[in-house]
């Protein structure tokens, strides 16, 4: 349930489109920057790192965030 005064969505609370555009480029470095490091060590033969297996763990957890985001700021026309 939503007040008169609070936003029913993340789109109503992240508006404007600059940050939203800055959000999602931010989110496509750190999983350019994870990527990059996973096929790194997978490379050079040395086994996976927990630390590495969790941070792509949550990067992929966190997608759904950004797609509701996304969505929320479709147009449905």
């Amino acid at each position: 349930m939503t007040h008169a005064n609070q936003p029913n969505n993340i789109g109503s609370i992240i508006s404007d489109p600059g940050i939203r555009k800055a959000i999602y480029a931010v989110y496509a470095v750190i999983g350019f920057v994870i990527g990059a490091i996973q096929v790194g060590w997978a490379a050079a033969e040395l086994g996976q790192p927990v630390w590495l297996t969790v941070a792509l763990a949550v990067y992929g957890f966190s997608g759904a965030a950004f797609g509701g985001l996304a969505v929320t700021n479709t147009p449905t026309k």
